[in-house]
């Protein structure tokens, strides 16, 4: 049933009212001159029905015979639609350029999408996938996917695996990362482990080499722990890189301070240009600025879940002066705090845990203070290799 109104829709067909004479005479002859007409019904003095618009003037012919009147109610179909906008070429132009352009558009890449990364950003997979020529607005033709996916993994050396997958207008670039391999460690090299900070000894395991200092001992930064060099009983020497684990008790003291005229940068100008995208072409709708700093985002259109290749580019430009900001009580405080805690990020990193802790702040007419003192317990050894003169 869908076919044959796609069939009449393609061919034209005419919606009628005939009135007036004999309507059965009228059908009859129709049918005799093998006329197409159907869905007949009777109405108040006359019929209703559908021929098609080959038949159109045939069926007049007919009706004058058996005496009727024909009226068309409504024409549909693509000979009438030509019909009708035969001399307005601008319609015609109109669809022309509609149709060659849909078939240019969905013939070249739209957007392009990337899964699967972690380390990298998308923005350095997407710089490097333009340079090697997949960007919105290149025709799909002109995209060779295996040399695009051997470019990748040339200029990439973090990817492993990529793939290029084309779907419509939409390309989808997959890529695994490599995996970063296991650190080597040198064996050949002789080293001893030394104290990296001032604590007490509360366990030290040797797995190679000699212990130096006790279980309890105090230690001071760079005190020898664990050596490297080995005397036999026959007095032979032998060098090995020592290896093992020094947990102490140490005391750390944090300290941050500032004063309330801070140097800082302050903006001096602020300014924003805008451009079109359109499938790759970017048109700036005014100069580039100078500036220390710019920030772009992109607004691009989107149907559904699709982004379409236009859109909107925002470019922001701002400049900077070095200056002194005076600073409120409450700022001071905050940006000390701000950066004590910085520290105590940093410095406790490797801390296995904080037995005991002291914080202060001390403000002043001039200044903010800010200190913490903690007792940790830490790994102190630290690696250092030394050469064998003989």
């Amino acid at each position: 049933m869908l076919v044959i109104r796609i069939l009449r829709f393609v061919f034209g067909y005419m919606y009628f009212s005939a009135h007036g004479g004999f309507a059965e005479r009228f059908i009859n002859l129709c049918a005799g001159k093998k006329i197409p007409i159907w869905d007949v019904k009777y109405v108040e003095n006359g019929i209703t029905a559908y021929t098609t618009a080959s038949a159109e003037k045939l069926i007049y012919e007919q009706a004058e015979k058996a005496g009727m009147i024909i009226e068309p109610v409504g024409r549909h179909g693509i000979p009438y639609f030509i019909r009708r906008y035969r001399f307005r070429f601008g319609v015609a132009i109109g669809l022309i350029l509609t149709l060659v352009f849909t078939i240019i558009l969905s013939s070249m890449v739209w957007y392009v999408r990337v899964e699967g990364y972690s380390e990298l950003t998308e923005e350095q997979i997407l710089n490097e996938l333009e340079a090697a020529g997949l960007k919105p607005g290149v025709f799909k033709s002109k995209i060779d996917v295996k040399d695009l996916q051997m470019t990748m993994l040339y200029k990439i050396d973090q990817l492993s695996w990529i793939s290029v997958n084309i779907n419509g207008s939409t390309a989808v670039v997959e890529v695994r990362e490599r995996k970063k391999p296991p650190e080597i460690i040198d064996t050949g090299k002789p080293s001893n482990i030394v104290a990296g900070h001032d604590g007490e000894i509360i366990k030290l395991e040797v797995y190679q080499g000699e212990g130096e200092v006790e279980e309890g001992s105090a230690v001071v930064k760079g005190d020898l722990l664990i050596s490297g060099v080995e005397t036999l009983e026959t007095g032979k020497v032998l060098f090995h890189r020592a290896r093992g684990s020094a947990i102490a008790r140490t005391e750390r003291d944090i300290v941050s301070v500032y004063n309330f005229s801070f140097s800082a940068k302050k903006r001096t100008s602020e300014k924003l240009r805008y451009s079109i995208y359109f499938f790759g072409l970017v048109i700036p709708l005014a100069p580039i600025q100078e500036a220390d700093e710019s920030y772009k985002t992109s607004h691009m259109l989107m149907s559904d879940e699709t982004v379409l290749p236009v859109g909107i580019i925002r470019e922001r430009f701002s400049s900077y002066s070095q200056g002194t900001l005076k600073l409120t009580k409450e700022q001071l405080r905050l940006l000390t705090l701000s950066d004590f805690y910085s520290q105590q990020k940093e410095k406790l990193s490797k801390v296995q845990e904080k037995k005991s802790s002291k914080f202060e702040i001390n403000m002043s007419d001039s200044l903010c203070k800010v200190k913490g003192s903690y007792v940790c317990v830490e790994e102190i050894g630290v690696e250092k290799f030394f050469e064998v003169v003989r």
